[in-house]
């Protein structure tokens, strides 16, 4: 069987697997599935720049730590997101047409947000 044919069949099982979602549910409520990917990403920059910020001068083992702590993140949430963790990567995926419009904005403010918070607490 070919890689293709797998995801194929794999997602066509999930789509019969998952209820249909109910649009007078989402436009009334918000939807916490569709937060996943952006708690996904503010969660690996948070850790990715919390790492840089404690080990940067301090060790001559910063980039084994930064490299895992980012390896971590993306293996943990990179499904979910893209693991994109850095704004610059992110705006690449927007510009090479891989990624849906609609993400970038939220993903850049989370980004950000997740940039500035551990910066504020190592000051």
């Amino acid at each position: 069987m070919s890689w293709g044919l797998l995801m194929e069949m794999h997602d066509r099982l999930v789509q019969e697997m998952l209820p249909p979602r109910d649009l007078s549910l989402i436009r009334s409520r918000l939807y916490l599935g569709d937060l996943a990917p952006f708690a996904s990403e503010f969660m690996g920059t948070f850790l990715l720049c919390f790492t840089v910020g404690l080990t940067a001068g301090n060790t001559p083992f910063a980039p084994l730590a930064i490299g895992s702590s980012l390896m971590v993140s993306i293996f943990v949430g990179g499904h979910i997101s893209g693991g994109h963790h850095n704004p610059a990567v992110t705006l690449a995926a927007l510009v090479a047409g891989k990624m849906k419009s609609g993400f970038f904005q939220p993903g850049l403010g989370c980004a950000l947000w997740a940039t500035l918070l551990p910066s504020s607490w190592q000051v």
